[in-house]
């Protein structure tokens, strides 16, 4: 007989606040105006106005880099990887966690949540800033550091029901969410 891998992953698209894409537009638009303009002074000698649209260039590069970011939520045999992927291709593992580690998960403002409220502890968010969608929290052990840390998340209800059924104590899903679980079948 063999064991059976668990291996359940979600991704969820972090949506940019409207200023960042306006100052990466604005850093583009004067990248071309300064480029236009150097190359037409390059002929009586403006090779130093080159430099601003250089520069320019560079900055809306990156801004336009950090305006298509995600999070790839992926549980396997008892880790969850957190990773953000912006530009569609540059990938940083955030978080890895055990389950031993997760002290609590809940969706966000509610009762087994509530005694971390206010408390000082590092806190990633890994959340897509959708204001209709629900958040959940978690609050884990950091094995590197050895210290508490809250996440913002949105895992996913497979990853959820999974965790819930392996952790029924420290996970507390929504009404919705159970619902949901048990109409998926999970």
């Amino acid at each position: 007989m063999y064991q059976q891998d668990f291996f359940y992953e979600h991704t969820v698209n972090r949506q940019m606040p409207g200023s960042i894409r306006v100052i990466a537009i604005i850093s583009m638009v004067l990248a071309v105006l300064n480029g236009l303009v150097g190359l037409a002074t390059l002929v009586i000698g403006g090779v130093i106005l080159l430099i601003p649209a250089i520069l320019f260039g560079i900055i809306s590069y990156f801004q336009f880099q950090n305006t298509n970011m995600s999070f790839d939520y992926a549980y396997t045999n008892g880790e969850i990887d957190i990773a953000r992927v912006t530009g569609g291709r540059k990938r940083k593992l955030v978080l890895s966690i055990f389950e031993k580690d997760i002290i609590v998960i809940a969706p966000s403002r509610t009762d087994p949540v509530a005694p971390y409220i206010g408390k000082h502890m590092p806190v990633k968010d890994c959340s897509s800033h959708v204001p209709e969608e629900k958040y959940y929290v978690m609050i884990c052990k950091d094995e590197s550091s050895d210290h508490e840390v809250k996440v913002i998340c949105q895992p996913g209800i497979e990853i959820l029901a999974i965790l819930n059924r392996m952790l029924p104590s420290k996970v507390h899903l929504s009404d919705e969410d159970k619902a949901l679980a048990r109409e998926m079948g999970l």
